[in-house]
């Protein structure tokens, strides 16, 4: 047990635990019909509330790359079964990555909405492991690229031999 101390009040002993982890998510875009080009599409991850995380550009390969995500013990809180706040060693977090629908000529814009879902292990030594049920290829955005123009042709015709009659 406890040993009082000179006033008779128990001692206690308090002991602080943190843990730290990160995740990287990304995404690709497509394009049909021409080359892609870099910084040509917007793309932006929301946490489920829809509050913005990042926003991002492609590069010129169509990878997407949104800024890191830390986690800290605070993202491992939750209940135990009888309500009681607790840490938790496993989790998860849901995020949203979609495309901005711009303006550019020509291209039909992908407007699916995809949902990432990052399970969160802390292995109670300090580390937190960040793994997304998805990422990279996985999360594709393909648009589709048609150009438009018009054309008039117009042609003569010659006949040989004889006169040429009206609608002939």
């Amino acid at each position: 047990g406890r040993k009082p101390d000179k006033s008779g009040a128990a001692v206690k002993f308090i002991n602080d635990y943190t843990s730290k982890g990160t995740v990287v998510l990304t995404a690709l875009k497509k394009l049909n019909g021409r080359n892609l080009k870099a910084g040509e599409f917007t793309f932006k991850l929301t946490d489920m509330e829809g509050k913005e995380i990042d926003t991002q550009k492609n590069a010129a390969d169509g990878t997407v790359t949104f800024k890191a995500i830390d986690y800290t013990e605070a993202d491992m809180a939750g209940k135990d079964e009888e309500g009681k706040d607790v840490i938790l060693t496993k989790t998860t977090k849901q995020y949203q990555i979609f495309e901005v629908k711009e303006t550019l000529e020509g291209v039909t814009y992908d407007e699916h909405i995809e949902t990432i879902t990052v399970t969160l292990n802390d292995d109670q030594k300090g580390t937190i492991t960040a793994t997304p049920d998805k990422n990279g290829t996985g999360v594709t955005f393909i648009n589709d690229y048609t150009s438009k123009g018009s054309v008039e042709l117009s042609a003569l015709k010659e006949l040989t031999g004889r006169e040429l009659l009206a609608d002939e």
